[in-house]
């Protein structure tokens, strides 16, 4: 039951930390960027974005954007 949720923590956590090294802004607007981002990727499970794209059989595209919405 914690793997859905602790994944999503944690991979939002380290989506900030990649921006951060990146991209040279108040820590305020790349966490938001980075929550932002997280929101869209689980809407895009939500919607079977995957699916509708034909997509579901590429191992990459799963591990990165995720194929089901908790």
């Amino acid at each position: 039951m914690l793997r859905p949720y602790g994944g999503d923590l944690l991979t939002t956590v380290m989506l900030y930390c990649l921006l951060r090294s990146f991209w040279a802004v108040p820590a305020a607007r790349t966490v938001w960027t980075a929550l932002l981002v997280s929101y869209l990727i689980e809407a895009s499970q939500y919607a079977h974005l995957l699916a509708r794209l034909s997509l579901l059989h590429s191992a990459a595209v799963r591990l990165v954007v995720g194929s089901q919405f908790e």
